[in-house]
């Protein structure tokens, strides 16, 4: 199947990545692992961040029903009126995090699925970018054979992890309440660590807000709530080519973008002061400040004070030459962090927009 993208603007900014190095993999935990499960077609209390799976049936993956499944999940008692969504659960004692320099999940979905990691949105695949609810649809349609167990691959950082047990839940979302047919698999595989750590690597997952509003200065503390943005994975943006993971909304007047889309992601560094210092570099089209903690570390192509209606300097690059950065390791506080980066066009009818960030 082919990914839907809202014909809306896209956003990327870019952060670049250490050399790649051959790295030994060892298996979290494989495709066929065993997983609790939930098929009541009620919402579990305090999903995704603090459900109880006591009482929850189990059973090997791949589960689902109608395709080649060993786990038969219930759909109800109506082959027309399917219920929309399945709930899923595992824990699995992981006994150092550092250990790993990253963690790949082999997903296969149909039709679409979020994956949380100890109750933080980890992996998002065929699924809105706005809000998701118990009744929400997932984005298209799984055709029969290939595209049903085809594997999509994504690469998690070590942030999202915690020495000991870990809590992997996920929500698998029919098309369609007559659908035919639902499924998945997740294979976890940790990624040896390199001499350096990545926190935030490439097409990772952030919540972003693209509806043109002035959100004066509160969005950029580590404590603003963020649940009701969209979330998507980099690179973000919109452009005439096309072909951008997450489309962003300029608005409904090509003539008259919105200037600023906003970004946040939280990440979890246990001690900075184990670091020299951190690597930014960020590709991004036109202008960007980058924001931890709340506090200003980084801009680039912005002069001046910046609200939400200031243009950048100028159109730049397109956003394909990284701006690098050495950030201090005062900059980061031990345990969560959080990164606010807002993105700035440098004219209301500028063609584009990009964002995607590594650290």
């Amino acid at each position: 199947m082919k990914p839907s993208f809202y014909q809306k603007a896209l956003l990327v900014l870019v952060i670049t990545s250490f050399t790649v190095t051959a790295y030994s993999q060892t298996t979290i935990f494989p495709a066929t692992t065993t997983w609790s499960y939930i098929d009541n077609n009620i919402r579990p209390a305090g999903w995704p961040a603090t459900h109880n799976a006591t009482g929850w049936s189990t059973g090997a993956a791949p589960l689902g029903y109608s395709n080649s499944v060993t786990t038969t999940v219930s759909f109800g008692s109506d082959a027309n009126n399917k219920y929309t969504t399945t709930y899923f659960n595992k824990v699995v004692n992981i006994p150092s995090v550092a250990a790993y320099g990253s963690f790949t999940i082999n997903l296969t979905r149909d039709d679409g699925a979020i994956l949380y990691i100890n109750g933080r949105e980890a992996v998002r695949s065929n699924m809105p970018n706005a809000a998701v609810t118990h009744s929400t649809f997932a984005a298209s349609t799984v055709s029969d054979g290939a595209p049903e167990t085809q594997v999509h691959t994504y690469t998690v950082a070590p942030s999202y992890f915690v020495d000991g047990n870990n809590t992997f839940s996920l929500e698998l979302h029919q098309v369609t309440l007559n659908s035919s047919d639902l499924s998945f698999s997740v294979e976890v595989l940790g990624n040896a660590a390199p001499a350096n750590v990545t926190y935030v690597r490439y097409n990772e997952n952030w919540k972003f807000l693209d509806n043109g509003s002035n959100q004066g200065t509160a969005w950029r503390a580590s404590a603003f709530a963020d649940a009701s943005w969209s979330a998507g994975h980099g690179n973000f943006g919109y452009s005439t080519a096309g072909g951008e993971p997450t489309i962003v909304s300029y608005g409904p007047d090509a003539n008259n973008k919105y200037i600023t889309t906003y970004f946040r992601k939280a990440i979890n560094i246990a001690d900075p002061t184990a670091f020299t210092d951190f690597l930014l570099n960020v590709k991004r089209d036109d202008g960007v400040v980058v924001y931890i903690n709340g506090t200003e570390r980084y801009r680039n192509n912005l002069s001046g004070t910046v609200n939400f209606n200031t243009l950048a300097s100028n159109a730049a690059d397109n956003g394909t030459v990284a701006q690098t950065a050495t950030l201090s390791n005062t900059f980061f506080s031990a345990g969560v962090n959080v990164i606010a980066v807002e993105i700035h066009q440098t004219a209301i009818t500028s063609s584009d927009i990009a964002f995607d960030l590594e650290l």
